[in-house]
């Protein structure tokens, strides 16, 4: 590792690494014969190297954000207390919370509310739509889609409600479809009562 080290710092303080016109006297002469084109030549060029050392700092910070939030990601996933609601989502919650939901609720449609109730944040479930009665007023953002399915499915999958296959569905109804509809009503209705 050590040995690496010094290999990268000698090729970066190699003479070869130095541009030919810092060491040329030629250059020096002629840029002297003209300073005020000179000086606005450097300042053109401290300006250009100035933006794109700012474009690699946005850019650093960007990368270090998504850094942060995978290693909360991986934090989450190896975490005992938590579990992923849904396979594939990355939607976690404790699993102290699912049980403690899980015996209090008789019925999807009761887990799906007491869940999002405990997933989202009183101020994640504001928002989604237009008032009608003030059209004027800004729209806030909706819950993230992404949690609000994971946690339906989720609560239907407690139940072992699954989707019927395709070759089954004509002329039937789905008990998982006519739950569904009722959990994306419910959660309706209480994102109106928080509202």
């Amino acid at each position: 590792m050590f040995l690496q080290l010094q290999e990268i710092f000698s090729a970066v303080l190699a003479p070869q690494a130095i541009p030919e016109t810092l060491h040329s006297n030629e250059n020096c002469e002629n840029e002297v014969k003209d300073p005020k084109e000179t000086i606005a030549k450097l300042a053109a060029k401290v300006v250009k190297w100035k933006a794109i050392s700012q474009k690699h700092k946005e850019c650093a910070k960007m990368l270090n954000r998504q850094i942060q939030e995978l290693k909360e990601q991986q934090n989450l996933a190896t975490s005992e207390d938590n579990v992923e609601i849904t396979v594939g989502t990355g939607v976690y919650m404790e699993k102290v919370t699912l049980a403690a939901a899980k015996l209090t609720a008789k019925t999807p449609t009761i887990l799906a509310r007491s869940l999002f109730r405990q997933h989202f944040e009183p101020d994640e479930m504001k928002g989604g739509r237009t008032c009608n009665a003030n059209k004027s007023a800004a729209v806030l953002p909706s819950v993230d889609g992404i949690k609000r399915d994971a946690l339906i499915e989720y609560c239907l999958n407690t139940y072992n409600l699954k989707p019927l296959s395709s070759s089954c569905r004509r002329g039937q109804v789905s008990e998982y479809v006519v739950q569904r509809s009722r959990i994306v009503d419910s959660l309706n209705k209480l994102l109106r009562e928080e509202n």
